[in-house]
C-alpha cells in the first residue's frame, strides 16, 4: 500500500468532496514522521478511487492501482 501511495503524483490543492469518504486510514511515513490521515472515495462505477491525504493533497488513481489498493484495504477482490 505504501508503494502505491508513495509512487503516485499527488497534487497540492484545496479539496472539497461532495460526500464523506468511503474509507479513512492512517499511514506512518518514516520512523519518526507523524501519522497522516488518508481519506478514500470510490467512484460511482467502482472503477477508480480518489484520495486526499493530510487535507491538502489529492490524487485519482488509475483503474489498476485503484483495484490493488482496494484489495489491500478490504481484503477482497
Amino acid at each position: 500500500m505504501k508503494d502505491i501511495l508513495h509512487d503516485s503524483e499527488w497534487k497540492h490543492t484545496k479539496v472539497d468532496m461532495a460526500r464523506p469518504a468511503d474509507y479513512q486510514f492512517i499511514v506512518h511515513h518514516g520512523i519518526v514522521a507523524k501519522a497522516v490521515v488518508h481519506k478514500l472515495w470510490i467512484s460511482p462505477n467502482e472503477a477508480q478511487v480518489e484520495l486526499v491525504r493530510g487535507g491538502r493533497e489529492y490524487i485519482q488513481l488509475d483503474k489498476k492501482r485503484s483495484a490493488e489498493l482496494l484489495v489491500i484495504l478490504t481484503g477482497g477482490k
